[in-house]
């Protein structure tokens, strides 16, 4: 290594000082860049994993619970949640069938029903906490004329529905805020069909969820199928684009230092350069010999900010954060911090090659 950085680098003696601050700089600076895209990277997986960019809502349209069934089946889609809601006049019902009940419910305390539960239909409950702690502790609650045991109890609200659904149909169910009880779907045979079904899909692309839902409304042609209406497909542009914008923000405020280092760093050069050019090699070769070193320079920080910003995902896990940039994302935006450290450094560049002042041939 260190005969590496001799020769490409110019790694002498009187000069490694001022190459490790310009590598220590440029690798701070790339940092931010790769925090920066970690963070969208991150809210690109908490936000697909939301409700409402892979959910799919259904307005039944009069159709029973055991016709938007057998649809889903025959519509082969793969499905993490659904939830059939309905109610009356003391409650908003959800029979919920599915895989992942914590993407929709937070839960306070109790637990969620178990397959056998659900295959069974047996009479359990899950309420929501304000009606949990409305019951003083009882484990019993009268639902359709049965009694239902309390299995759990989390902090949801008609909120956590206004994401997943299609407003329309958000703004019809939820008129007014009622106390929320989900259910085994297979014990809603007290009510006659559910309003509207919401069906969430994982790791599908909007193209793949839109024929889905083309499928589902030819098999319940009495009802209607919203598709979502926003996309994860579109959230990693944007999130990148913003973290982009505000880690180049940060590395403009370090550039200022940076580029006075680089000023430096060449002027530190120039005795060497002007040696080169009195024994013929041409103008542009210097430069190009400045700007291949410094590019070196850069690539060997780029590689040490990803690492540093690996390194740093226990401290960045409680900011969300603790992703690893997309690599073309982040080479795009070393390469734009590069080419504007160059085209800002060129003046000094070329000043260094002016050989007008007699201790510039020395």
């Amino acid at each position: 290594m260190k005969k590496f950085l001799n020769a490409r680098l110019g790694w002498r003696q009187g000069r490694r000082s001022g190459i490790l601050v310009c590598l220590l700089s440029v690798t701070a600076a790339l940092y931010c860049v790769a925090a920066a895209q970690g963070s969208a990277m991150q809210a690109f997986l908490y936000i697909s994993g939301w409700t409402e960019y892979a959910t799919i809502t259904i307005d039944s349209g009069g159709a029973s619970l055991e016709q938007v069934h057998s649809a889903l089946c025959e519509s082969g889609c793969q499905t993490m949640n659904v939830l059939y809601l309905t109610q009356d006049e003391e409650a908003v019902y959800i029979g919920w069938d599915g895989t992942e009940a914590s993407r929709w419910f937070p839960f306070s305390g109790g637990r969620f029903f178990t397959a056998d539960e659900i295959a069974n239909a047996e009479a359990v409950a899950v309420l929501s906490e304000s009606e949990a702690a409305a019951s003083l502790g009882e484990s019993q609650i009268a639902i359709g004329g049965e009694s239902y045991t309390i299995v759990g109890y989390g902090g949801f609200s008609s909120y956590h529905f206004r994401l997943g659904m299609e407003k329309s149909c958000y703004d019809d169910f939820f008129r007014e805020e009622k106390p929320i009880r989900i259910l085994p779907y297979t014990r809603l045979n007290f009510l006659e069909a559910p309003a509207y079904v919401l069906v969430q899909l994982s790791g599908m692309t909007t193209k793949q969820v839109k024929s889905i839902a083309d499928v589902l409304a030819g098999l319940l042609p009495e009802g209607h199928v919203y598709p979502p209406s926003a996309s994860a497909d579109y959230v990693l542009p944007r999130e990148e684009i913003q973290r982009a914008g505000e880690s180049l923000a940060l590395v403009a405020l370090a550039g200022v230092t940076i580029l006075q280092l680089m000023g430096l760093w060449v002027k530190g050069q120039r005795k060497e350069l002007a040696v080169l050019r009195i024994c013929g090699k041409s103008r542009m070769g210097c430069v190009g010999l400045v700007c291949g070193r410094w590019l070196i320079l850069f690539g060997v920080s780029s590689v040490l900010a990803l690492g540093l910003h690996r390194l740093s995902f226990p401290l960045f896990s409680y900011f969300d954060a603790a992703q690893m940039p997309e690599l073309g994302v982040y080479a795009l935006l070393a390469g734009l911090v590069f080419i504007l450290s160059i085209l800002c450094a060129l003046p000094t560049i070329f000043r260094a090659l002016d050989f007008t002042r007699r201790e510039d041939r020395l």
